[in-house]
C-alpha cells in the first residue's frame, strides 16, 4: 500500500501537475518531470528487491502475494514511461507552434529554428543531470521523431521540394540545426537523420 499511495501521489503532484495548487508553483517544469522519473527509477530497483526478499519468508500458499509486486512494478514502469512521454508532448508543442509560423525564406537562422533550438538548448540543460544516458537518449530521438513528422508537413504545406527555389534555405535552416543537435552532450549524431529530410 505504501508503495502503491507513493506513486499516485508523486503522480498526482507532478505529472497532473497538482503540486501548482499545493506549493504555489506557476509551472510543472522539464526539471520536476525529470526528478519525479529518477525518484521512481529508485523504486523501481527496489521493488524486485523486497519480491525476493518476501519470497524467501513466504509459505507455498502465501507465494500468490507476490503477484502485488508484480503489479506495482508494472505501474511503476507505465508511471515513468508517462512521465518520458510527457517530456516529449511538452517539446513537440514548441516545434508544432513555432513550424506553423516558419517560410523558407531569408535571413537564416529563421527567428522559429532559433526558437526550437534554444529550447532544445534548455531542455537538454535541465534533464542531462538528472535522467539515465538512456532515458535521455530516449525522449530526444522521439523528439528529433516529432520534428521530422512536422517539417515535413510543413514542406508540403509551403509547396517546397529539394531543387526549388528554396533549396538553399531550407538546407541552411537544416544544417544550422543539425550543428547544433550534434553538439548536445551523450547525444552524439543526434541531428545526422534529419540531413536526408531535405535529400529525398
Amino acid at each position: 500500500d505504501l508503495l502503491r499511495a507513493f506513486n499516485s501521489r508523486t503522480c498526482d503532484l507532478v505529472l497532473h501537475a497538482q503540486a501548482r495548487k499545493a506549493t504555489g508553483l506557476k509551472t510543472i517544469s522539464a526539471k520536476h518531470l525529470a526528478l519525479s522519473s529518477r525518484s521512481l527509477d529508485v523504486i523501481i530497483i527496489i521493488i524486485p528487491l523486497l519480491r525476493a526478499r518476501f519470497q524467501k519468508c513466504l509459505s507455498h500458499r502465501q507465494q500468490v502475494l507476490l503477484q502485488q509486486f508484480d503489479s506495482v512494478l508494472s505501474n511503476y514502469r507505465e508511471h515513468r514511461s508517462l512521465i518520458l512521454n510527457k517530456l516529449v508532448s511538452m517539446m513537440e508543442d514548441v516545434i508544432s507552434r513555432n513550424l506553423q509560423k516558419w517560410e523558407a525564406k531569408v535571413p537564416t537562422p529563421s527567428k522559429a529554428f532559433q526558437s526550437i533550438n534554444s529550447n532544445l538548448w534548455k531542455l537538454h540543460e535541465a534533464l542531462a543531470p538528472v535522467l539515465s544516458a538512456d532515458q535521455l537518449e530516449l525522449v530526444f530521438n522521439n523528439i528529433q521523431l516529432a520534428f521530422r513528422t512536422h517539417f515535413l508537413q510543413n514542406l508540403k504545406r509551403q509547396n517546397l521540394s529539394p531543387g526549388g527555389p528554396q533549396h538553399g534555405i531550407v538546407s541552411a535552416e537544416l544544417s544550422f540545426l543539425v550543428e547544433h543537435l550534434n553538439s548536445l552532450e551523450g547525444l552524439s549524431d543526434l541531428g545526422e537523420p534529419l540531413l536526408d529530410l531535405w535529400s529525398r
